[in-house]
């Protein structure tokens, strides 16, 4: 053996990165156009008080249902080339039913690439059940406000690092590096397209029984404050008050 490789192994281990470079353009873009639907689809849906829910649904429904971006196709083509050389090439199983993998969890991402990226699978349930009601404040209640913005909460979406002013993180790394009494961000086995919200997907742990808190200051003493929490289960996210 001299070592030489045939050409046709000759650059899959760039295409390792391209695979990498690709998907990360393409849920960038597709991440951006998500969160601009979303915002959009939840403006209309808190206009509901004025507009009324059926209104407020149509709108909302308008904003998810516009199209991607112009570059998210090309891209998606590409990387599914990509994913097809690196199988033919290495034999690596990017996907179920192109490569033969076991599992989309094993690896098997190109599987995922288009799973959606905000809320939409669970704002338009909550539409679908809401809207049947019988009378127009049951409708309002159920839709366009999810986080309480009209009654000024204090929201924190836990496990989102821009979104989480409240919550003790714990010393910093240099003093628990392995994070045994720090509060930690993880992020659960599920995707939107199963009517989780964004939200849901990730959450604030401690490890070894250590607690996770919040902290809250300059709140109104004469005002009388409820706690909602939500936390990440196996099947569906739980709620208590």
């Amino acid at each position: 053996m001299n070592g030489l490789r045939p050409a046709r192994w000759a650059d899959w281990r760039i295409d390792l990165y391209r695979y990498r470079a690709t998907y990360d353009a393409l849920v960038r873009h597709r991440l951006i156009a998500a969160k601009a639907t979303q915002a959009e689809a939840l403006y209309t849906l808190r206009q509901a008080p004025a507009i009324g829910a059926e209104a407020a649904a149509v709108a909302a429904r308008f904003a998810y249902a516009r199209p991607e971006p112009a570059m998210v196709a090309p891209l998606r083509t590409d990387l599914t080339a990509i994913a097809d050389r690196l199988w033919d090439r290495a034999r690596m199983q990017l996907s179920v039913p192109r490569h033969g993998a076991s599992n989309w969890e094993r690896g098997a991402n190109l599987d995922r690439a288009d799973i959606q990226l905000n809320d939409r699978t669970a704002v338009e349930s909550d539409i679908a059940d809401a809207l049947p009601r019988p009378d127009a404040a049951a409708r309002l209640a159920v839709i366009g406000d999810p986080w309480r913005t009209r009654d000024m909460a204090l929201y924190d979406d836990l496990g989102d690092p821009t979104a989480e002013p409240h919550l003790v993180r714990g010393p910093d790394f240099d003093a628990d590096p392995q994070s045994l009494v720090s509060a930690i961000d993880g992020v659960a086995d599920h995707y939107p397209d199963q009517g989780w919200r964004m939200a849901d997907l990730s959450y604030a742990e401690g490890l070894y029984e250590t607690p996770v808190r919040l902290r809250y200051t300059g709140l109104e003493r004469n005002r009388r404050y409820r706690l909602v929490a939500r936390w990440a289960g196996r099947t569906t996210p739980c709620r208590c008050g």
